[in-house]
């Protein structure tokens, strides 16, 4: 009995499920993407994810992990779960925990948002939270820079802190 048991703990130990991605035809999976962009030599944004799926005009990324930069210095980092490169703009498109982490600390959480690479802008257009030095608010709608310092609130806004008008 106890060589059953032992048996049975050592094969379902060892037992490991794949996961399942579901990749269209004609398409082609990548496990470990990177791609910079850059403008007249200067980088712009390094982008890691734990896998990609190429397709017609854009990338399906997984486990998202982008750096906006100045020059090589990093001015914030972006995470989420999931997200879409649209290949031709270079803009971004992430879902799921996404969040934002600047340099100084502050912090931007919200279920989806994009990235405008043309003009250099996140874009939330739902719900969002922000936590600052200072301050802290939740709202909806939101236009900022990378380093969520030049902040625009489209929809509403609640909290504690200085904001300015």
């Amino acid at each position: 009995m106890k060589r059953i048991l032992l048996l049975f703990l050592l094969l379902y130990g060892c037992k490991q499920e794949e996961e399942k991605i579901n990749i269209p035809r004609g398409s082609e999976f990548t496990k470990g993407f990177t791609v910079y962009e850059s403008i007249s030599g200067d980088r712009k944004w390094f982008l890691k994810a734990d896998s990609a799926i190429t397709e017609k005009d854009r990338i399906r990324i997984y486990g998202v992990h982008l750096k906006f930069l100045d020059r090589e210095d990093i001015r914030s980092v972006l995470t989420s779960d999931s997200g879409f490169v649209i290949e031709k703009t270079g803009d971004l498109i992430a879902y799921g925990n996404v969040e934002v982490l600047t340099k100084d600390s502050v912090k931007l959480f919200t279920d989806s948002l994009s990235w405008d690479n043309r003009n250099e802008k996140i874009l939330v257009e739902g719900v969002f939270h922000y936590t600052g030095k200072d301050e802290e608010f939740e709202g909806e709608g939101l236009e900022s820079d990378p380093e969520l310092k030049h902040i625009l609130i489209k929809k509403r806004v609640e909290g504690k802190g200085r904001i300015e008008e």
